[in-house]
């Protein structure tokens, strides 16, 4: 089994970050952001190599929009958009995806958007919200669990944000990384780890 895990390119609340900190990322109007134009040209100079089979991608909208750069033909492989792809949900609206019905109509028709909740999964949490809390790791350990499983003997990518990524690397690995924009990690297991 061979997974390939991809984080989006740099996005617009990616960019207010470096002069307005956080707060960029907890700004209303940066919610569900696009790539920027760096973005995009990270996005198209992805280079996947060989068959396949199955992607996985966060219905957020960087991550759709590296998907549709890094990939033309999506010819033969299925497209899942699922929630659980999502970075944790708190205060940060940049974490907050657009409703279904308009990622339904951003995206190609025959890409399976069962995993998309007709009601948006961002709660506004104001506690303090801890970004890699126990909940989170849980969300990403039963997901990948479930690919691997379920997808044993197949070729899978995700297109995702960084601290799933991140997330995934804890849970199974137990290995701290921090990945760069349209950055690709591929994986390659003889026996699931799960």
């Amino acid at each position: 089994m061979k997974i390939i895990l991809v984080r989006h390119g740099q996005a617009e609340h990616n960019v207010e970050y470096m002069y307005r900190g956080l707060e960029a990322y907890y700004d209303p109007k940066n919610t569900d952001p696009e790539l920027t134009t760096a973005g995009i040209s990270q996005a198209k100079a992805i280079q996947l190599k060989g068959k396949i089979d199955v992607i996985f991608c966060s219905p957020l909208k960087r991550c759709r929009q590296t998907l549709c750069n890094s990939i033309q033909d999506f010819n033969g492989i299925e497209v899942l958009l699922d929630d659980r792809l999502m970075e944790p949900q708190g205060e940060a609206y940049c974490n907050k995806r657009t409703e279904k019905s308009i990622i339904e109509k951003e995206s190609p028709a025959e890409w399976n958007l069962d995993g998309v909740a007709e009601e948006n999964p961002f709660k506004l949490q104001k506690e303090g919200h801890n970004q890699y809390d126990a909940r989170f790791k849980s969300r990403v350990l039963e997901m990948g669990e479930e690919i691997l499983e379920k997808y044993f003997d197949k070729t899978v990518a995700i297109f995702t944000q960084h601290d799933w990524i991140a997330a995934w690397f804890q849970v199974f690995f137990n290995v701290e990384i921090s990945p760069k924009y349209g950055e690709v990690r591929c994986l390659e297991f003889v026996n699931t780890p799960v």
